[in-house]
């Protein structure tokens, strides 16, 4: 790591959705790793189909033709025009008599000009380029004068599978307060880079030398609870700027003073041998701004998705008596989010539920990708207010799996559904998070009662109350059969608060997490008792038989049954 002074104009900033680029594309047409730079003739241009030179968002017109062409070099696409400069792209790539073919030799290598930028003979851009050529670099009027720290991955081996995570923690200046209000990338490998995630860390991570040392292979749970993401770069970016004077994320001293850099490498190809020594500049100042920026966690975490839907809707709400009498000190102004699901994930949205029953957009994610986040700044900043409430919707597609998916931290197996917002004043909260189970918020498990129910000693098997209830089914009812004692007891229980509706599937979910063989069991032989005479079939209901007084179901009751003996066996 080394710090330097930062002055002049920086570079410019716009999270834009990111798109990934594709090296192997490059090996399709002829000198493709060997395009010149419009801009500056002494580059490379990476991204040949792009309008951004290293490959992300809109194509050029060279790129639509390449696409239309079924991303092949064929010889229509050798004989056109595309950026209308008078050369056809075979001229310009050398391959003018379109004889050339993936793999093969190339007669002429030099002077090779950009076939979807409008250029002159010698590779510089015409007057009129075609589209909006940004050869002035990075832009970032806040960037101006500050100071630099540069971050980059001890050398790590980019790994033979398509794609990888891999973090690293850095430590910052801790000498004074500073904010961060721009980043530019610090790019070795441009071929397997996809994106890079800046998350900033607690005071309290548990950092082990691993963390620090070196890059190592991470996931969501292995990042010593460095969670808060500050932003996100990815390839075509030029930077990241921090344009809202109003707020910034403060470092140092009573900041973050540690951040992880968490990068997705793609190597679709399964090239060995690759290196990368990639990382960021932040640029940060000790002017600082009004406010610091908080981010705040909302989402549910009671998740079962069906399998083969092509669209299932999941919801999250922290509610308005929550975030009004428990968590907001004041008004906050929300100038960002972001939404965070699995490779199911489909779409995303967060939102504020306000007090006349319309509902405002934080931010939208309506084609989402988890290997490709996005992080939405918005120009309109929005107000949260005393009893509003603020909400995570996911969209999943499981057209391809067989099996309920549950919340979970594997990304392939498990789901999420969350969403982040990023606001000002940092204060104005006074939680990190407020997540929903089902309906039951944060809020709710710090009170005392929910819908009425005494909710806190219901898993404690030696409280008189619970005690009560467990003798009560225990003595008449049993697995898999409906006695006829048990249904008035059903009965009774089905309209308790305590154990039906949310708090119902809060505690099967907690007797899940229950670490204790024994006290696990006895609470799913309780459950499986009362569900005997679960007859109802649209609700997840059973198969039953009446015989002799009494009926026999084959349902949930019989599910928790297979569980207790798969606990034992």
């Amino acid at each position: 790591m080394k710090m330097r002074a930062i002055g002049g104009i920086l570079v410019a900033f716009c999270l834009l959705q990111i798109s990934t680029a594709y090296p192997s594309f490059r090996d399709k047409i002829p000198n493709g790793h060997l395009v010149a730079n419009p801009c500056n003739i002494s580059e490379i241009w990476f991204g040949v189909g792009h309008k951004q030179r290293y490959g992300n968002g809109e194509r050029n017109q060279f790129g639509l033709d390449f696409h239309g062409q079924g991303m092949q070099w064929t010889e229509d696409l050798c004989r056109m025009d595309s950026d209308g400069d008078g050369a056809r792209n075979g001229e310009e790539l050398g391959d003018p008599d379109c004889k050339w073919v993936p793999g093969g030799v190339l007669l002429q290598t030099q002077g090779i000009t950009h076939p979807g930028v409008c250029t002159d003979s010698s590779g510089h851009a015409c007057s009129e380029p075609g589209f909006e050529l940004k050869c002035e670099g990075f832009q970032c009027e806040s960037a101006k004068g500050t100071e630099g720290l540069e971050i980059v991955f001890n050398e790590t081996e980019v790994t033979r599978q398509p794609k990888t995570y891999k973090c690293q923690a850095f430590a910052l200046p801790a000498d004074k307060d500073y904010h961060l209000v721009a980043a530019t990338p610090h790019i070795n490998n441009i071929n397997h880079i996809h994106h890079m995630t800046l998350f900033g860390c607690p005071n309290n991570a548990k950092f082990e030398p691993r963390h620090t040392d070196a890059p190592y292979e991470c996931t969501m749970d292995d990042r010593a609870g460095c969670s808060d993401p500050l932003l996100v770069w990815t390839i075509g970016d030029l930077g990241v700027c921090f344009s809202n004077e109003q707020a910034a994320w403060r470092l140092g001293k009573t900041g973050y003073k540690y951040v992880m850099i968490e990068t997705h490498y793609h190597n679709g190809m399964l090239m060995s041998g690759e290196v990368d020594v990639s990382g960021l500049t932040l640029h940060y100042t000790e002017t600082l701004r009004q406010n610091d920026l908080g981010v705040f966690l909302v989402g549910q975490t009671l998740l079962y998705i069906p399998p083969s839907k092509n669209s299932y809707e999941v919801s999250g709400v922290c509610k308005g008596n929550c975030i009004g009498e428990d968590l907001l000190q004041e008004e906050i102004t929300i100038i960002g989010g972001q939404n965070h699901m699995h490779y199911r994930g489909k779409s995303g949205k967060i939102y504020i539920g306000r007090k006349n029953g319309m509902t405002s957009t934080v931010a939208e994610t309506v084609d989402y990708h988890y290997d490709d986040p996005i992080i939405h700044m918005s120009d309109t900043p929005t107000i949260l207010g005393s009893g509003e409430s603020l909400g995570a919707n996911c969209t999943y597609d499981t057209t391809g799996d067989y099996k309920t998916l549950l919340f979970g931290e594997d990304v392939n197996v498990n789901e999420m559904c969350f969403g982040y917002i990023f606001y000002y004043p940092k204060g104005g909260l006074t939680s990190p998070a407020c997540v929903a189970m089902n309906e039951i918020d944060s809020c709710d498990l710090q009170r005392e009662t929910i819908d009425g129910c005494e909710w806190k000693n219901l898993l404690n098997e030696s409280h008189p109350s619970t005690m009560d209830s467990m003798r009560d089914v225990f003595d008449n009812c049993m697995f898999g059969r409906c006695l006829q004692e048990c249904r008035s007891v059903v009965e009774d229980y089905s309209t308790n608060p305590c154990y039906s509706g949310d708090l119902r599937d809060y505690q099967l979910h907690a007797i899940s997490q229950i670490e204790d063989g024994e006290t696990k069991a006895t609470f799913l032989d309780f459950w499986g008792r009362l569900d005997s005479c679960a007859i109802n079939k649209e609700n997840g209901g059973s198969e039953c038989v009446v015989t002799d007084g009494s009926t026999s179901c084959y349902g949930r009751g019989v599910v928790i049954l297979m569980l207790v003996c798969l606990l034992f066996a």
